[in-house]
């Protein structure tokens, strides 16, 4: 028996104008079936123009290896904030006010989940 996968986020877009190409995400969970565990998937996509070019994804058989990741994403997406803003505040001050609003917006996220409105 195959898997049947339910949208957990549905497609979005992240970047445009990438040589007239789209970048795209979706993730999914797949439910145990059988022999097969379950797991969350994280697809990306190319597309231009409604058409799909090249579709790649990433499979999380724990919801250890998916925290790992997310960790390493959060990590990432600091340092880049780091790089990209240059603030007139001290940048220490300025990095704990970031990771509050960070941590204010999932709370917001997760709860919202939680409660049934996302």
């Amino acid at each position: 028996m195959a898997y049947i996968k339910k949208v957990l986020i549905p497609r979005k877009t992240v970047a445009g104008n990438i040589k007239d190409f789209n970048q795209l995400y979706e993730v999914f969970y797949y439910p145990k079936v059988n022999d097969l565990p379950d797991k969350i998937a994280l697809y990306i996509y190319l597309s231009s123009h409604n058409k799909e070019y090249a579709k790649r994804s990433i499979y999380f058989s724990s919801y250890k290896q998916l925290e790992e990741f997310i960790l390493d994403m959060i990590t990432s997406y600091f340092r880049f904030r780091d790089i990209k803003i240059q603030p007139s505040i001290p940048l220490e001050q300025f990095r704990l006010i970031s990771l509050q609003s960070f941590l204010d917006k999932a709370d917001k996220r997760v709860r919202g989940i939680w409660n049934g409105r996302l």
